[in-house]
């Protein structure tokens, strides 16, 4: 097969090289230019439409396709693909390689491909300056600053079809240059600043080469006591250096008004102009880095129209005086939209705007349509016509376990487009960063270097069906199979979409809104582990027509019907998700000689085991809640005896949890909830429910 494209073009290449792999070998490769049309041979054309014009003179026309979008056709021994622009080249080629690794070359056929969501994104938290801190930062300082890191995600990404990647940080700027104006802000020598400066522009340039789209986003100004005492500043301008063993509330942002932290209209005019000076500058120093972002909220003082003005006057007061033109994403959380779209969107003419929301604030998996702008009002009396909206999506529901549901996600993304100026997504995780993986002990089985390596269905589930919602199941089916083995990869497919089917029946009769408050992998919360006192006072998620506990047991004792889904058909669907994981775990050993259980596909087996007994265990802690409630409601005892026996039901398989567990991975400490993960801490916590049912009594 010949091989005819434009070499020069790097994801065209990176398409190309693909294609290479899959076919193994029997390929030569030209320059697009030598095509003839008039040759009998069996070959591979990659074409990009210029303006919009007909492909000529065997194709169809390009009228079809969309920015990013390709066509495969067949005409006798040739294939070709024509695309809209490059990464629509690049897309068609993964297509065409993918498909040989599945089925062969006799497999491809003619196909339109136009993107679902235009923009599909990582929101990938940098451990340099982040919000907050735990192990999963900390372990991945070395990590985040390894090109090698980089070059491996990036291409994940753009096999993925992801076209946007953003790092985010409270101050990254001093670990990306030197200030003239204010050069003591950088606390590094020169010879550090050019080792973490070689790696920014090498993220940045390398995605640009596999078209994708990278943004530097903040939360909006932070100032650590080093930049504080650089500006001459008194360093408790700065956040404490202690902050993040600190309680949250006692953190400062930085002020609008003279009289807040005793600090001067001086101090502020200093603040302001270095952050104006650093939006310039990353923005002239970073050619290939394509977007910028932040908010006005997240601890900010002052009004609405304060805060946006105070990001007009840095953010776009710098991207201004760079002279670039540059997309901004102005994240709205509970700054008032309003403000946003009255002071910074119909000024901000440097660039795409856009306006981003939390979709489903820190659970990605709670529910397949979130109704979270309707339960916080959010856009109420707003006009958002002529706006362009990305869902900020965050998966802060687990991270050890493999994971992901193809059926779920599928109605995830299509559920996005029910508001029409909705133009894609970002998502990751606030908690987590997927990198160094260490959380597993040193062990055999180990075949990945990255988290995100061992975390790969989740990945491929978000960025293929971002592109296209309707790519059928049995191509995922065959990545596990091509992962696990072509027996049994089937069965670690409905596996994990089970597992993903307890979380979301968990969170949505069992609701809290916080990544912090409500970690249900864990069943850790910045109070420590979920007591089943604590499981009886939670709301179900709003708007979404779920009843929580409280709500379906005040149903039970008054002997009420509902229509609406309640605790005892989300503790059924938890009980049915956890036998199908238990079948799945049965076939694959039954269909696996136990001296093949060895690798990866142990690991994998040992996780889809610990989702069975978590679920197992829910079913027993959620029925236990569900007694207690219409013990509170209704005075009769019987309901305590039942919880009683429910918690000690859920010793053993919490017990089988936690040693399955510890078989294979080390206890960390959380970023969000501040405790340590590892389930053998909290085995007593698990028999203290059973004293605490035995015990309790209400007032009335």
């Amino acid at each position: 097969m010949i091989l005819y494209y434009d070499a020069r073009v790097p994801s065209i290449a990176f398409g190309m090289q693909q294609v290479q792999k899959a076919l193994v070998s029997g390929y030569t490769t030209m320059h697009l230019d030598s095509f003839d049309h008039s040759l009998d041979v069996e070959a591979l054309v990659v074409r990009i439409s210029h303006g919009g014009v007909q492909f000529e003179p065997q194709c169809k026309t390009i009228h079809d396709l969309e920015p990013e979008g390709f066509e495969i056709i067949c005409k006798q021994q040739v294939i070709f693909v024509n695309a809209y622009d490059t990464n629509g080249a690049m897309y068609g080629l993964l297509d065409i390689a993918e498909t040989i690794v599945n089925e062969g070359r006799g497999a491809i056929g003619e196909k339109v491909c136009n993107p679902f969501h235009t923009v599909r994104g990582i929101k990938h938290n940098l451990p340099y300056e982040p919000y907050d801190m735990g192990e999963p930062f900390s372990e991945n300082f070395e990590t985040m600053m390894d090109i090698s890191y980089w070059k491996a995600y990036l291409e994940m990404l753009a096999l993925n079809r992801y076209n946007t990647l953003s790092l985010w940080a409270e101050n990254p700027f001093p670990m990306m240059f030197r200030l003239e104006k204010y050069p003591n802000t950088t606390p590094f020598t020169d010879r550090e600043l050019e080792t973490y400066q070689k790696c920014f522009n090498f993220i940045f340039e390398y995605a640009w080469k596999l078209g994708i789209s990278t943004y530097l986003i903040t939360w909006n100004v932070r100032l650590t006591p080093q930049i504080a005492e650089g500006l001459g500043l008194p360093k408790g301008l700065g956040d404490m250096a202690d902050r993040y063993d600190a309680i949250r509330d006692s953190r400062v942002g930085i002020p609008h008004k003279a009289d807040t932290l005793d600090s001067s209209r001086c101090h502020l005019e200093v603040i302001k102009d270095y952050m104006k000076e650093c939006i310039k500058t990353v923005c002239l120093s970073y050619k290939y880095l394509t977007g910028i972002g932040t908010s006005s909220s997240e601890e900010m003082s002052g009004s609405a129209e304060e805060r946006v003005r105070w990001i007009q006057e840095t953010y776009q007061e710098g991207i201004k005086e760079s002279g670039r033109t540059i997309p901004f994403i102005f994240r709205t959380n509970a700054t008032a939209t309003s403000s946003i779209i009255d002071n910074f969107m119909d000024s901000y003419t440097y660039g795409e705007r856009y306006l981003s929301w939390k979709y489903s604030i820190a659970h990605m998996y709670a529910s397949v349509e979130p109704m979270m702008e309707k339960a916080w009002n959010a856009w109420n009396d707003v006009d958002l016509e002529g706006l362009h909206i990305l869902y900020t999506v965050r998966n802060d529901d687990f991270h050890t376990f493999r994971g992901g549901s193809y059926p779920f996600i599928q109605k995830y993304l299509k559920g996005m487009k029910r508001n029409h100026l909705v133009k894609g997504f970002y998502w990751g995780a606030d908690g987590y960063v997927w990198g160094r993986d260490f959380q597993h002990v040193p062990h055999k089985h180990i075949t990945w270097k990255y988290d995100w390596e061992k975390h790969w269905y989740q990945f491929m589930l978000l960025g293929r069906l971002g592109y296209d919602p309707n790519t059928p199941k049995e191509v995922f089916i065959q990545a596990f199979e091509r992962q696990h083995g072509k027996t049994v990869g089937k069965y670690f497919f409905e596996g994990c979409n089970q597992a993903m089917e307890i979380l979301s029946s968990v969170q949505r009769t069992n609701w809290v809104r916080n990544d912090f408050g409500n970690h249900p992998e864990s069943l850790l919360t910045a109070s420590g582990f979920s007591s089943v006192l604590a499981l009886m006072d939670r709301e179900a998620m709003p708007c979404i027509g779920t009843l929580s506990v409280n709500e379906t047991a005040l149903n039970i004792v008054k002997k009420q019907k509902s229509s609406q889904e309640d605790s005892l058909a989300c503790i059924a669907l938890i009980a049915k998700a956890t036998s199908e994981i238990e079948k799945q775990v049965s076939l694959i050993e039954q269909e696996t000689p136990s001296s093949h259980l060895v690798g990866e596909l142990e690991c994998a087996l040992l996780d889809l085991k610990c989702w069975g007994y978590l679920g197992r265990y829910y079913v027993e802690k959620l029925s236990a809640t569900l007694d207690l409630c219409c013990l509170r409601y209704s005075g009769n005892e019987t309901y305590r005896a039942s919880a009683v026996q429910h918690l000690k039901d859920a010793i053993g398989p919490f017990e089988l949890l936690a040693s399955t567990w510890a078989s294979h991975y080390m206890p960390y400490k959380m970023v969000r909830s501040k405790y340590m993960f590892g389930y053998t801490y909290y085995i007593d916590e698990v028999k203290k429910d059973i004293r605490i049912a035995k015990n309790i009594t209400f007032e009335g």
